[in-house]
């Protein structure tokens, strides 16, 4: 999934959480060569192409299209240790009770596999 915004004289690129879908993930930002000036209209397609008017300094308008590559339009879901290593856990919780029951310890590792 794609957001492109012309901004300025730049392409910024977004795309939704993978789990949150009602937040927004920075990308990347693209910037022209020197002595291109970007006019703002542009079209972003779900396979990765994005087309874009500019203004070839001085005077000369054009449209430009770029392709953009499968790790800056997808949004693949992380690894789920990845979700639960990034959230803070009870470290005295593990070691004093998960550890010493052996029938909790299997139904938890039974999930985190």
């Amino acid at each position: 999934i794609l957001v492109a915004e012309a901004s300025g004289n730049a392409i910024t690129l977004l795309k939704v959480h993978h789990a949150r879908f009602s937040q927004l993930v920075f990308v990347t930002q693209l910037t022209p060569a020197l002595g291109v000036q970007l006019t703002g209209h542009l079209a972003a397609s779900t396979f990765g192409y994005v087309w874009y008017t500019y203004l070839d300094l001085p005077t000369s308008f054009a449209i430009g299209s770029l392709f953009l590559d499968e790790e800056l339009r997808e949004s693949p879901p992380s690894e789920l240790l990845d979700d639960l290593a990034a959230q803070c856990y009870n470290d005295t919780w593990f070691h004093t009770e998960l550890l010493t029951n052996e029938s909790m310890y299997m139904n938890t590792l039974g999930y985190f596999l």
